[in-house]
Formats: structure tokens, sequence, C-alpha cells
């Protein structure tokens, strides 16, 4: 007999329960008159990149960082983002990054926690169902379902709106990396605006991430 050209698909199963945590978005300002500094150890290599939210400069660094700035409008200040990819290409901890940038005089205006939860029972549905009998134990008043399970990204709870300055998302995460029958769930808190800077300091504290996740 011979053996299947197509490997067999990804899974988990009998594999124990296994948690992850990390800081998964940052994005900070420099406000005007403030110098931007980076972290010694990160790329100055950048090419143009195509602007946007209203700047009309922007850069991208060799790890992903994108740079936003206005030759005119000096009051919008430099706006830095770095996405996940960006902060695990990083030869420093996103920690450490987070760290160096409030050291600097950002602003930190969005800051990503992520939990990764995998060969657990936790699930999209099952948050569902604990959310519609009311045993969710959250703040949160507004609980957004969003269904894609026709698509490739398949379903997310929200707890909480998505235009609030805290809420988390829940979602299928095997689903959206094409990893059919591995169990992933992510479960991923949001802090923007006046709630980012304070819960970046808590982050690059060196604290249990696990504490931010609402």
């Amino acid at each position: 007999m011979n053996a299947s050209k197509n490997p067999p698909p990804p899974t988990n199963r009998g594999v124990e329960k296994y948690i992850s945590t990390c800081i998964d978005w940052v994005s900070a300002t420099f406000k005007r008159g403030i110098e931007v500094r980076y972290h010694d150890k990160l790329s100055t290599k950048k090419t143009e990149f195509k602007p946007f939210n209203s700047y009309n400069v922007a850069v991208r660094y060799e790890d992903g960082r994108i740079e936003l700035s206005h030759t005119t409008r000096k009051e919008m200040g430099t706006h830095v983002i770095a996405s996940g990819d960006c902060l695990r290409k990083m030869p420093i901890s996103a920690s450490d990054y987070v760290l160096f940038l409030i050291s600097a005089g950002a602003t930190i205006t969005r800051i990503d926690i992520s939990m990764d939860v995998k060969g657990s029972t936790l699930s999209v549905e099952r948050a569902r169902c604990e959310v519609k009998n009311g045993r969710a134990k959250t703040r949160s008043r507004e609980y957004p379902y969003w269904d894609d399970s026709r698509g490739s990204k398949g379903a997310t709870q929200y707890i909480g709106k998505k235009s609030s300055t805290v809420f988390t998302r829940i979602y299928d995460k095997a689903k959206e990396m094409g990893m059919e029958g591995y169990k992933w769930t992510r479960v991923e808190t949001v802090f923007q605006a006046e709630k980012a800077h304070s819960a970046a300091i808590v982050a690059s504290s060196g604290l249990d991430l696990r504490s931010l996740i609402k």
C-alpha cells in the first residue's frame, strides 16, 4: 500500500491544555515636541509606505514597524504601529519595546493582550453560551457576536463593543490559520485611547499578562 501524498491534518487530540500570553499589538504616539526615539537594537532600515489615518508621510521599517507623520500638521505628532508579527520579529521582547517607548516619552494609544488556549474545551461556542445564559463575569453590557462560520475566520464573540476603550474578542484561531481539527482559541483584550497607556505600564512591568485579560 502506498503512503498518502497528503499529510494528515494538524490536530492536538490527546495533547494537554496549553496556555500562553503575549503582547500582540502596540500603537504609540510621540506628541509634538517629543523626539522620536527607538531602542538601539531595532533596525533603522526603512522604506516609504502609503500613508493613512490623515497622515501624509509614512515609512515602514525592516521589522514591520510603521511610522506616520504629517509635514504641516505637527500637532498630530508621530504615530508608530507594531503588529504582533512585527513584535515577534524584533530582537527585543515586546515588553521591553513598550517599556522603552514609555521611557522615551511616547503615549501608548493601543495595546492588545492575547491569550492562546490550545487543547482546551474553551471555544467561541462555549463563550457564546455563557454570555447568553448570563454567566459571563464582566462589567460590559454589550456582547456583539459576529458569525463568519462559512468563511475563513469563523465566529467571534465580543465582550464589549469595538468602539469601547476596552473590549475583548474570543475567536477560533485554528480556523483563521486553516488548521482544521485543531483546538486553538484566542482570547484577546484590546485597550484603546486613555485606557491603553496605563495597561501598557502593567504589561511592561513583568506582571502576569493574564491579569489584563478582561
